[in-house]
């Protein structure tokens, strides 16, 4: 059941597009392989390594830009400014992706009460690689009718909208 039939059913959740722009960087020369992922908390942003010889940043968070799929200039400045360190890589290319953001910036997770059986599991933005495969877990217990293990209230999928952005998934 995607958010089509869930509005159909009457329920409204509040799931948008966020855009994301990462920068990839080659340093040929040298082993990324065993490099960290750092996460900088104050700008929300991260640096990761790809293997052999790549660097990834990616520091954009855009939920007034839509669908719109171009890599922007201002998207380009922001990842080559957490990559300073970098100044010898080669720009190898941006990308463009699209996160499913919330209008609070807290995950949707947990039971719809006027939908028995219905699960919901979105909403983590630029943390969905970290913290999916976490909120996956927990959103499959009580879809196999199991307790969560966790309180999901503050999570709730169909919840009152208040539009701003809070950083973090809320776990």
């Amino acid at each position: 059941m995607g958010s089509e039939e869930l509005t159909a059913s009457g329920v409204r959740v509040g799931v948008r597009p966020v855009r994301g722009q990462s920068t990839h960087f080659a340093l040929p020369g040298h082993s990324t392989r065993a490099w960290p992922v750092v996460r900088f908390g104050e700008r929300d942003y991260f640096v990761s390594a790809a293997a052999p010889d790549r660097v990834i940043t990616a520091d954009t968070w855009e939920p007034e830009a839509g669908f719109d799929h171009r890599a922007t200039a201002s998207g380009l400045l922001s990842n080559l400014s957490t990559a300073l360190e970098l100044a010898e890589a080669t720009v190898v290319r941006t990308r463009v992706g699209f996160r499913p953001g919330t209008h609070d910036g807290v995950q949707l997770s947990g039971s719809i009460e006027r939908l028995p059986g219905v699960v919901v599991a979105t909403g983590l933005g630029s943390q969905g690689l970290t913290f999916g495969p976490f909120q996956g877990t927990v959103a499959a217990r009580p879809a196999m009718g199991e307790d969560p293990g966790l309180d999901l209230s503050a999570f709730v999928p169909d919840r009152t909208q208040k539009p701003g952005r809070a950083i973090g998934s809320g776990f």
